[in-house]
């Protein structure tokens, strides 16, 4: 099929949109349950009597790399309100290390 015709073919076009829609879906879920075991684990660590000063800076290395794969998805998949929550977390960890 040419690309003209896919072009000028609605019912092609609503079903290319359709699949792009449910990826997307896929992968916002994904990231999803990782930002929230990420935050979990976070919480957790830095309220840990045991922490140290390297498992702070190990975790906001792991939430920056967070925020920069979701920043790396835009426009396809739209930032949440994970996402505004680590980036809060990344702020507090780099005020609280001055």
């Amino acid at each position: 099929m040419n690309s003209a015709i896919m072009k000028l073919n609605p019912m092609f076009k609503q079903e290319l949109n359709k699949i792009k829609s449910n990826a997307n879906n896929q992968i916002r879920n994904k990231l999803q349950l990782n930002a929230r075991k990420l935050i979990q684990d976070s919480r957790k660590t830095l309220s840990s009597k045991d922490g140290n000063e390297t498992d702070a800076f190990v975790i906001l290395g792991q939430l920056e790399a967070y925020v920069k794969v979701r920043e790396s998805l835009l426009p396809d998949i739209q930032l949440d309100g994970y996402t505004r929550e680590i980036k809060g977390m990344v702020n507090k960890l780099k005020s609280e290390m001055q």
